[in-house]
């Protein structure tokens, strides 16, 4: 008889610490998304990849345009070199260019006397 209140009485702080935990947990936002679906939806808007990148040398390309070209990587690779575009392979430079959306205007270097 004894032991067996001493198993309830041991169940009975074992429940009330869990409840605490649980109710402490919801207070502190852990666990948004088991009560609104709605915050998937809001996590995935926040790391939406941006439309326009600016690559120097190119300007502003539309990364949606360029990930449907399914351009080589050796073609992506050569916009981070010096000449950018102009280092491509012809026929991906074409399609290249159909992605820019506004083209960097080309600064005079300053010449030296």
């Amino acid at each position: 008889m004894l032991l067996a209140a001493l198993f309830f009485l041991l169940w009975i702080f074992i429940g009330i610490f869990v409840s605490l935990f649980i109710v402490q947990g919801v207070r502190q936002g852990l666990f948004p998304g088991l009560f609104s679906g709605s915050v998937q939806g809001a996590s995935s808007n926040a790391s939406a990849p941006p439309s326009d990148v600016s690559i120097p040398g190119v300007g502003k390309v539309n990364v949606d345009c360029v990930n449907k070209l399914n351009l080589s990587q050796d073609s992506l690779s050569k916009l981070s070199q010096p000449n950018g575009v102009n280092s491509m392979p012809a026929e991906d430079k074409v399609k290249f260019e159909s992605c820019i959306t506004q083209k960097e205007s080309a600064t005079p270097s300053a010449s030296p006397s």
